[in-house]
């Protein structure tokens, strides 16, 4: 679909990605090696199974960045939510915009999931 894209359909877009990210680092014992001289210098850690987290919504275009929405990792994003709080509360004021060449008529969504990431893009005509 990229390919056929001109141009200004790509000054036109908007895109959108959502990650998430810990809020600290987890001890993997596995994986994870600490290195001293002597066992008694290493201090005992704490380790735990997963770290919490935040997921982080944010919208970028041509004329640049937009609001970051975020939540904690914990909350479950469906598809309700996803349309609901993040793309109406967020995009619908990006759409609402007026352009140089007056207001936009009409938008097309164009949704693609990948794993637990959506990524969002809008063409404006």
């Amino acid at each position: 679909m990229a390919r056929k894209l001109s141009h200004e359909d790509w000054k036109d877009g908007i895109f959108s990605d959502k990650s998430s990210f810990p809020l600290y680092w987890i001890l993997k014992k596995q994986v994870d090696r600490i290195w001293a001289r002597y066992r008694e210098n290493i201090m005992p850690v704490e380790t735990g199974k997963k770290s919490p987290g935040i997921q982080v919504w944010g919208v970028m275009s041509a004329s640049g960045l937009f609001d970051l929405h975020i939540m904690l990792r914990s909350f479950r994003l469906t598809a309700h939510t996803y349309v609901s709080d993040i793309l109406e509360a967020n995009l619908e004021p990006i759409l609402a915009r007026t352009k140089f060449t007056g207001q936009i008529s009409s938008r097309k969504l164009v949704h693609r999931r990948s794993g637990v990431i959506f990524n969002t893009m809008v063409l404006l005509h």
